[in-house]
């Protein structure tokens, strides 16, 4: 209850119908069928491998059943058969600013049932009929056993009572006892990564309450299993669209909105105009698994729970260096840059913005997970500590107000839209912009070009400072000052978008500030998302996997595949396992280069730079990083990751480091994500056993043949899982062999390549769609390149290979110099120009306007 008077805003008021999932949650194979991994989400009318009854797949379509996918989205389902449906009503929730909670149960077009916590339940022998709305406006009916609501208002009482007791009760407690990360930490420095915004923070309220409810009532249902199953509850619980604090109408988006883009992500899609929007939750390909179907921790099949993640971690991901013969170390650079273009995931804070202590305490967290340490650790000993920090991502609320699994929240949009540069809320925009000629704001270095702003109110561990001269630095993105690769990328950004503000302005003096900004905005979220899919992703997903996906880029013309019902929302798995591919490429020292592309004799290991800015400020530094980028060979992507991220991750003096392979490894389980096994199911990878199709994965020796991943690795699994079916997908992924072309495994080509073709088929404001630029100006962009950019806003690089992620080659990627434009070509503004609109009556005669038929006549109007 909200004793304490804080409870003050309205978190949550949603009327709602559960409707039965056609999905269960469950982890472990079907009992009594042939194959767990053969009922594979025909609930959804999904079935990889094979086409709809009574159509033949043509040669293409038989080419993408091969990964699955040719009826997207992905399968929701890969567990079992569907099981009856049965509906019951969920209650308005809200925290009120009294001292008593408010809380009702409210039956949509049936108005003499109303539930209050003081009233007497009405007591119904039949079932009755009722009719909700949904999202889509169309009238759904369900029938439900009417005795169910009292269940439901109990549990939805539990749970705003937990969620106010946690908030107002056990976070305080925790932070006078000081249970609580110290500042320099390298837990501390993790959680600024992950930093929770207070919109986010409201949220999770709202989420930490519905996800009480959701336990406390399956629970209470279980005794009802005769007649309904305790995982078919829940599932598609659909709130009204006008209660629901999530979702937005239509008639809300502004005509602005039709020409340029929110900052918010809002209104990009006009029938769902929340969808892909900054706040929301992410998307799911595949239903979560947890062991109580909620929110715990998936265990192995056996019941026991799944080895340690530090141990998989030192286990799999150990250090072995496989230099590159291909890639530079600008490839895992721009990987990051684009990651944090779409993803931001909140980590869990405590009161007054703190963050819980998990290891070696008495009283924890409830989103406490820390990770153990084996006694044998060979860095990580228990004389150090028997286990390594780590807490969970905040709850989200689920989708149109649902209750039901944990979810987590992205803080971004979901969509390509350069909020790395410019935010992801107008409140963003507002700091960085600088109201003047179109710029984002900058640090004026005088005689050489502009460096990021500075971060004005740094929060603590949001970086570390060595001079009190210097400064952290400010971008869309608050994760900017992490490593120096990084602020570099956001340091060349910002030049490139004053850059072009400053053509723009030249050929359009007219402009005034706001459509200069916007426009050039506009350019800014084309170059990214053309570097993005036409330099990019052809080498980590390679050409078959682009051609199965149709993401191969057009040479001339519109794109005409924008879609309005597909779900551009950035899935689940993509931030929390398959994005983060990128942790092998990572060198253990990033080089620089002065500007004839020599290496530096600068050796300094990453985890002493990381959260350190302050050499940015250092004359030509942007340039060596760049130039070591583009430079420097990348490690190979395979299951091997440096020492620098899985031991000495944010090592600060007196600390050892974290694990960042483990963090991956525990952040999926924190997330709910399902085994390894049931992606390579869901994206039809699993290979027949013996030729028989039906056939399931029941040992090691299935798992070596079903997945084509070498015996010897399969051993290390072996060695650490029980069973097949619980091994996580980060490792699993990472252990196999790379598709034909490209860089990544087939497993994670199969989720990115969904992710990636969703986000540019759902764009409403995608750069090639018709309408965004004129055919000229749409050709102009086509001719951007990273090395293009690189050239253009360096304080003195001369010369830069064409395709900055291979490494160079006399033959094939020769160096050559930044002027040479047959090359490295330019953009020609003049497809920007614009004529003035002008009042000239020089050439009109004073005869002629006298003589015009729209002049009076005899002081009436002849032509009115």
């Amino acid at each position: 209850m909200c004793v304490s008077g804080r409870c003050k805003k309205f978190v949550g008021q949603s009327v709602s119908w559960l409707r039965g999932a056609s999905e269960t949650m469950s982890s472990r194979p079907c009992s009594g069928n042939a194959s767990s991994s053969s009922s594979t989400a025909t609930s959804s009318g999904v079935n990889p491998g094979s086409a709809p009854s009574g159509n033949k797949p043509s040669v293409q379509e038989a080419e993408e059943m091969k990964w699955g996918l040719l009826w997207s989205p992905l399968p929701k389902s890969t567990t079992c058969p569907p099981r009856p449906v049965v509906l019951v009503a969920v209650l308005l929730l809200k925290f009120s600013s009294s001292s008593t909670p408010h809380y009702s149960t409210v039956f949509t077009k049936f108005p003499n049932v109303s539930l209050h916590s003081s009233e007497t339940l009405p007591q119904f022998d039949s079932k009755v009929r009722v009719e909700a709305d949904v999202f889509d406006e169309d009238i759904l009916q369900y029938d439900f056993p009417i005795h169910y609501a009292a269940y439901v208002q109990n549990a939805i009482e539990t749970g705003v009572k937990d969620a106010t007791e946690l908030y107002e009760k056990i976070e305080p407690e925790l932070y006078n006892k000081n249970i609580i990360i110290e500042n320099g930490h390298p837990a501390s420095y993790l959680a600024a990564i992950n930093r929770q915004a207070p919109k986010s923070k409201e949220l999770a309220r709202v989420a930490y309450a519905t996800l009480r409810a959701t336990t406390v009532l399956k629970e209470q249902l279980a005794q009802f299993r005769d007649e309904i199953h305790e995982n078919d509850i829940l599932r598609r619980t659909v709130f009204q669209r006008s209660s629901c604090p999530t979702k937005r109408q239509s008639d809300e988006c502004s005509v602005s909105t039709h020409q340029y883009r929110t900052l918010d992500g809002t209104c990009n899609n006009l029938k769902n105009p929340y969808v892909g929007s900054s706040f929301q939750p992410f998307a799911r390909f595949l239903p979560p698994e947890y062991d109580d179907g909620v929110s715990t921790l998936r265990k192995s099949i056996s019941g026991n729970e799944l080895p340690s993640a530090r141990l998989v971690s030192s286990s799999i991901h150990k250090d072995v260096s496989r230099p590159s013969s291909t890639f530079t170390l600008m490839l895992m650079q721009w990987g990051q840059l684009v990651d944090h273009d779409l993803t931001a995931t909140s980590q869990t804070r405590a009161f007054n913005h703190s963050v819980p202590k998990c290891c070696n305490v008495s009283d924890v967290h409830p989103d406490c997970l820390p990770i153990k340490i084996m006694p044998d650790d060979a860095y990580f000993n228990t004389t150090f500590s028997t286990c390594m920090e780590f807490i969970r991502s905040s709850p989200a609320p689920r989708p149109d107000c649902t209750l039901g699994p944990r979810e987590q929240l992205n803080q971004l949009t979901s969509w390509l839209d350069g909020s790395v540069i410019y935010g992801s809320t107008a409140g963003d925009l507002q700091t960085l912009r600088l109201f003047e000629k179109g710029y984002l704001k900058y640090s004026n270095m005088r005689n050489r070009k502009a460096l990021l702003p500075q971060l004005v109110h740094p929060v603590e561990n949001e970086c570390i400072i060595s001079s009190p001269r210097l400064f952290c630095f400010a971008a869309g993105d608050g994760r900017v000052n992490e490593q120096p690769g990084l602020t570099a990328m956001h340091t060349i950004w910002l030049r490139q978008h004053n850059l072009m503000a400053d053509k723009l302005a030249e050929i359009n003096p007219h402009w005034d500030e706001e459509k200069l900004f916007q426009e050039t905005r506009k350019i800014i979220i084309a170059q990214l998302q053309h570097i993005t899919y036409r330099e990019f992703l052809p080498f980590v997903l390679g050409p078959d996997v682009l051609r199965v996906f149709g993401m191969r880029l057009l040479k001339s013309g519109y794109y005409e595949g924008y879609n309005n019902t597909t779900d551009a929302t950035v899935p689940n798995v993509f931030g929390a396992a398959a994005f983060r591919f990128g942790h092998s490429l990572v060198q253990p020292q990033l080089h620089r280069c002065d500007e004839n592309h020599r290496e530096m004799p600068y050796k300094i290991e990453l985890s002493h730079e990381m959260m350190s800015p302050t050499n940015i400020h250092n004359l030509g530094e942007v340039d060596r990083i760049s130039l070591g980028l583009t430079s420097q060979r990348s490690q190979r992507r395979d299951e091997f990751i440096t020492t620098q991220l899985t031991n000495h991750l944010f090592q600060t003096q007196g600390h050892k480091g974290l694990d960042l392979a483990a963090i991956n490894i525990q952040r999926g389980r924190d997330h709910g994500l399902p085994p390894y096994l049931r992606w390579r199911e869901a994206c039809g990878l699993l290979k027949p056993l013996n030729g028989k199709q039906n056939s399931t994965v029941s040992n090691w020796d299935d798992f070596s043949e079903a997945t084509e991943i070498p015996r010897e690795k399969v051993e290390w699994f072996s060695k650490l899982y029980e069973s097949p079916w619980d091994v996580d997908l980060f490792p699993g992924a990472m252990v196999e062999y790379p598709v034909k072309g490209g860089l990544l495994s087939p497993t994670f080509s199969c989720i990115l390549g969904q992710t990636f073709l969703n986000l540019r088929r759902g764009d409403r404001f995608w750069y090639e769609n018709p309408g965004q630029f004129s055919p000229v100006q749409l050709q102009n962009i086509r001719n951007i390149s990273l090395s293009r950019v690189i050239c253009d806003t360096s304080d003195g690089i001369r010369t830069m290979q064409p395709i900055v992620f291979l490494v160079p080659d006399d033959i094939k990627n020769p160096r050559v110099d930044c002027s040479n434009y047959s090359v490295i070509p330019i953009m020609d503004f003049n497809a920007w120009k614009e004529e003035p609109l002008s009042f000239n009556l020089n050439s009109i005669s004073r005869k002629d306007l006298l003589d015009a038929d729209i002049y009076f006549d005899n002081n009436k109007p002849t032509n009115y």
